[in-house]
Formats: C-alpha cells, structure tokens, sequence
C-alpha cells in the first residue's frame, strides 16, 4: 500500500450554456477523493514520457490504484489538496501493475 499523508479531491470544471448560447463555467463536480502523497517535479524537463507530455510538470500526485480514477477523464479535471489547484495533466499507471497511480500536475493556484 502507498498510503499516504495528502487528501486530495478530484475535482472537474463544468461549463453550462447561458441564455445567449456562451459556455460559461459552472459549479465544479466532485468526483471523488483519493489519499496519497504530493510531490513537488518543477525543473523537469522530459520531452516525452510514457507517450504523454510532462515538461509542464510541477507536482505529482502518488496514491494507491483505484480502477475509478485511473480511467478518468482528463478534460476539466484537477486535484485540491490542502486548499491548492493542480490541474491533471496526465494519470499513469506505471507498466500497467495496478501497483499504484502518478498523476501529473500542473500547480494552477
């Protein structure tokens, strides 16, 4: 088991149409919580990893494997752990071991 020390909620945007037809955003869904540890990535530079872009890494958010969140989809989705946004830039599952998950972040404020 990771464990961890760092509840996150996953959170995701939604955007409604007003009464003119313009997408404006809404109130965000939570999707559900997951525990493990955040770590900090900024300076890295990798080009390509794991068939995904990292270079805009800052964070990276290591928790148990949960099938739910594994296959999320990354549209409108973010992290908020202890009262910061991270958007999800990418979730990996390392060779495939459903060992545990590293979710890419970006620190948005």
């Amino acid at each position: 088991m990771v464990g961890g020390n760092a509840v996150a909620a996953v959170m995701r945007e939604r955007k409604t149409k007003n009464a003119k037809g313009v997408y404006v955003a809404g109130d965000p869904e939570h999707v559900m919580d997951v525990t493990g540890w955040l770590d900090y990535q900024a300076g890295q530079a990798s080009h390509l990893a794991y068939q995904a872009k990292t270079e805009d890494t800052t964070h990276v958010f290591l928790c148990d494997y949960d099938d739910a969140f594994a296959r999320l989809d990354l549209n409108g989705l973010y992290l908020e752990v202890e009262g910061r946004r991270y958007e999800v830039l990418y979730i990996d599952d390392p060779m495939g071991l459903h060992s545990h998950i590293e979710a890419h972040l970006r620190h948005v404020g």
